[in-house]
């Protein structure tokens, strides 16, 4: 794997932790509001997380392999990580509707991506309970 994607896709994952420092995307965090920011870092991982686990087997809705299509919420969110970290751009392509790999990218340099998301980043998941003040009677 080529040093530069491997760098970006070191700051982009998490290590089961908490976000790396950024450096290379250090513009975005610095420009962008924090939750945005997280939202679309983690929609490319985690987007390369289920292509790479589900590959072949099971695709969820709008869930392609080499595509993840996007809603225009999530494209304004998307833009503006990939205007603040134009690096972005040697690993991914946006479009209105969908996000892309990059075409430069070989099917192996795509393969070792998703290996890298697969061993590096894990998705969390957060449940919330309602307290007691707001939970429904039931009877």
């Amino acid at each position: 794997m080529k040093k530069e994607i491997e760098e970006l896709l070191s700051e982009m994952t998490n290590n089961g932790t908490k976000p790396k420092d950024t450096v290379i995307l250090n513009n975005s965090k610095e420009n962008m509001n924090l939750t945005d920011f997280i939202v679309a870092r983690e929609a490319l991982m985690t987007w390369q997380k289920h292509v790479s686990i589900e590959r072949g087997k099971f695709h969820l809705p709008g869930l392609l392999p080499n595509e993840m299509l996007i809603e225009a919420q999530d494209y304004a969110r998307l833009e503006q990580l990939f205007r603040y970290s134009p690096e972005l751009n040697a690993l991914f392509k946006l479009y209105e509707d969908k996000v892309t790999f990059n075409e430069s990218l070989t099917e192996e340099e795509v393969a070792e991506i998703r290996v890298y998301v697969h061993n590096n980043h894990y998705v969390k998941t957060h449940i919330r309970m309602p307290n007691r003040e707001n939970r429904r009677e039931t009877e």
